[in-house]
């Protein structure tokens, strides 16, 4: 039996990917792809800018901590990886830009998002 909850991770991020997704919809991105895989590595949510004039790959991180534990979970790795995925996508003309979003999900079913745009860089 499959277990549905905060206690199963995939579940929390799964949810967490749908809850960013509809939150940076809102605020003018365009979601061009979510879960994008190469080989074991994937890309959480992929898009553009509200003006258009940036490629966005979004990094999601959900969970019940504080803001500060979710973002802590972004580390110097999977910024690697993520970076490894992103550079298999750049077909286009649009400068990259790496965000992360994180959603806490609170006591009593409701949630909390904070974006960080430009939250880290590609390697040089």
């Amino acid at each position: 039996m499959s277990r549905r909850g905060a206690g199963d991770t995939r579940w929390t991020g799964r949810r967490g990917e749908r809850i960013a997704a509809a939150w940076l919809r809102r605020r003018g991105y365009r979601i061009t792809g979510r879960n994008i895989l190469r080989g074991s590595r994937e890309v959480d949510l992929l898009g553009t800018s509200p003006d258009g004039r940036q490629q966005v790959v979004v990094e999601v991180k959900a969970g019940s901590g504080t803001f500060e534990q979710l973002a802590g979970r972004v580390d110097a790795g999977k910024r690697r990886r993520i970076c490894s995925v992103a550079a298999g996508l750049q077909g286009g003309t649009l400068p990259v830009r790496f965000d992360v979003v994180l959603v806490r999900f609170m006591a009593g079913g409701g949630w909390d998002v904070r974006h960080l745009p430009g939250a880290f860089g590609a390697p040089s």
